[in-house]
């Protein structure tokens, strides 16, 4: 063989080898651009898990039990930093943040990354009337930026008997969403019997949406609903097992009179805890966990806690304490 075939060859080998490696690391290049955001966004959510659950270990460590309350609204707090301290008196570890205002949440988060979980913005049912719409856009865009849920959506009354086409649709759109998106949606509206029975249609239809429905035991109009109590709540946990609770705070330390129409079902009529919901809670304990309804000009936030632990969770067996406090939550929202 030649000289001249000898370096001929030579370099159409190395051409060969030289394409072959510049596909590879284009591909590669490629498959890393596809995969960065997935990647980015894994590495930030285990951070911020580690954050958390590091919160909770510290509290524990302490001695104390910490407590996750998952429906705070920013819109109650134009000041953070007075929330955190309301927080630290009634030993809450984190909160899971909603607002009207979405850079309100991020905001705050940046500010306490170690005190606070996103939910996306709060809303009302009128904003989930359209199934596909800017604002249906804009909460998915939320949650794949790193919401772990949909925060707060409030439910106007339900006097009629029943209930408009697009009514009917909203909570349907809301529970078919929120079966899409595979993340806790709160919900918060006083029961009654035609929101009830809609809510069931839905989620036998999508039974793997988890619906967290806010304030359970506490219940302000119970002519709406006059079948209300633990016998209702214990059906709803067997027939859906993703519906949750959030246990409502007692707001007071008065005997109620027995005579009167009560709304804390929570307690019986000589202000002792009830028997029945407390087995009811103890036997279905995946399906409560913590949560503050608090209003401007009301009660202190702290108080509101503290009134939870002396009235409601030292009513509970160690373990049931646990799951109420924090861990229900834990495995809900960080999935651990």
């Amino acid at each position: 063989m030649s000289y001249r075939k000898i370096i001929f060859i030579a370099l159409v080998n190395i051409t060969f080898l030289i394409t072959v490696i510049s596909c590879s690391f284009l591909q590669e290049k490629r498959t890393s651009l596809k995969e960065r955001k997935t990647t980015n966004k894994k590495k930030s959510e285990y951070n911020s898990f580690s954050l958390y659950l590091q919160k909770i270990e510290n509290y524990k460590n302490l001695g104390k039990l910490p407590l996750i309350d998952v429906e705070v609204s920013l819109s109650q707090w134009p000041n953070i930093q007075k929330l955190v301290n309301e927080m630290d008196k009634g030993g809450v570890a984190l909160a899971g943040i909603t607002s009207p205002k979405k850079n309100e949440i991020r905001k705050a988060i940046n500010r306490f990354p170690e005190r606070f979980f996103p939910l996306t913005q709060e809303s009302s049912e009128k904003d989930w009337e359209v199934g596909k719409s800017s604002f249906t856009r804009s909460i998915t865009k939320q949650i794949n930026s790193g919401a772990l849920g949909i925060g707060k959506i409030k439910f106007q009354d339900k006097k009629k008997a029943s209930l408009k086409k697009t009514e009917k649709d909203t909570l349907r759109n809301i529970v078919y969403f929120a079966s899409k998106m595979k993340v806790p949606t709160i919900i918060t509206s006083h029961p009654s019997n035609q929101f009830l029975d809609l809510l069931e249609k839905n989620l036998q239809k999508k039974p793997e949406a988890k619906i967290i429905w806010t304030q359970i035991g506490s219940i302000e109009k119970p002519h709406y609903l006059p079948s209300y109590g633990h016998g209702l709540i214990r059906a709803l946990t067997i027939r859906h097992p993703n519906l949750i609770f959030t246990i409502t705070t007692k707001n007071y330390d008065l005997i109620e009179n027995k005579f009167i129409l009560r709304k804390n079902h929570l307690y019986d009529s000589y202000d002792y805890f009830s028997i029945d919901w407390r087995n009811l809670i103890e036997a279905k304990i995946s399906h409560f966990m913590f949560g503050v309804k608090n209003e401007k000009n009301k009660t202190n936030y702290s108080q509101k806690v503290n009134r939870f632990r002396r009235n409601i969770l030292r009513n509970f067996s160690y373990h049931t304490q646990h799951r109420i406090a924090y861990k229900n939550a834990i495995k809900i929202f960080f999935k651990r």
